[in-house]
């Protein structure tokens, strides 16, 4: 006899899809054993997810490329659903983009417990939303009245969870463009690890702050003064802060930090950072170091190229980072939720994690 007759799985479906064909079907594979474990235990199995960032109900979002690739995929009619309020006819059913809805983005309580509505137990498996303070991430688990974590999201949180405690000393590599967004994060590790090496517009930000001239390339000017403190306060700690010493240019030469807009760190960068990194016993790299998207930009490649064979436990985290890597590299943990990863890795919680502990 099945335990429930309808389990809700708020899980990470923003799969990637151009004229209704979905380029990339890595996180709907990653979803299966979940499925099929809730389909042993529910009569009704829904799948909750968003998929970009719609305005309204733009069909250009919607799920049922989803629906219609679990169809063929497992050989049964997996149906598209209005959720909440749906007749419920087939085992595992996927519901309707969650951010067609205004109320989601605004936490809506009485949105996030429409959602539960028929619902007997609530699973959460989404870690790469986990830090957003939406309907269905957040207000939704003061409502549910039983819920459990899915096998992704526990690993995630298992290896993010342990470096926020670590008091082991390890390497950071963090690159990427938003900087004013990781200076939080940046504050918490000068106290954690031994090295920061800092590219991208990260890094450009991290050398203005040092007094050099980087008015020909991308910068946070806001972020500066913030850079300034932290590149104070490593100092003080004895925390070597890695910034490029050499770029390469739009065309694709190498190039001084302050001679020439930079779309990449330069070769003699990267060596420099390579003699360092063979001697640590753990990385975590967040952010390409540079505009990998061309061919000729190609320093954070060779750097995931080598990150493969140090000696060192590598942690990979968030989408533009596993882009540069291959699919198949074998990394100590590679975390499809950037922005979530470096939320908890500063923070220590996530925004759901103060409305309601964990049913056993």
């Amino acid at each position: 006899m099945l335990k429930y007759n309808c389990v809700l799985i708020r899980c990470d479906l923003n799969v990637p899809i151009y004229d209704g064909v979905i380029l990339d079907h890595t996180r709907i594979h990653a979803m299966l054993p979940e499925i099929n474990h809730w389909q042993n235990q529910a009569k009704h199995v829904v799948l909750l997810s968003h998929l970009g960032r719609p305005k309204g109900k733009d069909q250009t979002f919607t799920m049922k490329p989803v629906a219609d690739y679990l169809t063929h995929y497992l050989q049964a009619e997996v149906p598209l659903i209005s959720w909440p309020n749906a007749a419920l006819s087939s085992s595992l059913s996927v519901a309707e983009n969650i951010r067609f809805f205004e109320e989601e983005d605004k936490n809506d309580a009485v949105f996030a417990k429409s959602l539960l509505e028929g619902v007997d137990h609530f699973v959460f498996d989404a870690f790469a939303t986990a830090h957003r303070a939406h309907a269905s991430t957040d207000q939704i688990f003061k409502f549910a009245k039983s819920f459990s974590f899915g096998e992704l999201f526990k690993k995630e949180l298992t290896v993010v969870a342990a470096l926020y405690q670590s008091q082991a000393p390890y390497a950071v590599i963090l690159g990427g463009s938003k900087t004013e967004t990781k200076i939080g994060l940046l504050r918490q590790l000068v106290g954690k690890t031994d090295h920061l090496f800092l590219g991208g517009i990260v890094g450009h930000t991290f050398l203005a702050a040092r007094g050099v001239d980087m008015s020909r390339s991308m910068y946070d000017s806001k972020a500066v003064h913030m850079a300034q403190d932290i590149l104070k306060r490593a100092d003080d700690m004895g925390v070597t802060v890695h910034l490029p010493i050499d770029g390469v240019n739009e065309q694709g030469d190498v190039c001084e930090v302050d001679q020439d807009a930079l779309f990449d760190v330069g070769p003699a960068t990267l060596e420099a950072w390579k003699k360092v990194l063979s001697h640590v016993n753990q990385i975590v790299w967040n952010g390409p170091v540079g505009y990998y998207e061309k061919p000729m930009f190609d320093a954070s490649k060779k750097l995931g190229h080598f990150l493969l064979d140090v000696k060192a436990n590598v942690i990979i985290a968030g989408g533009d980072t596993l882009a540069v890597v291959d699919e198949n590299a074998n990394f100590a943990h590679k975390s499809t939720g950037g922005g979530a990863f470096l939320y908890y890795w500063e923070k220590g919680h996530f925004p759901f994690q103060e409305s309601k502990n964990e049913e056993n």
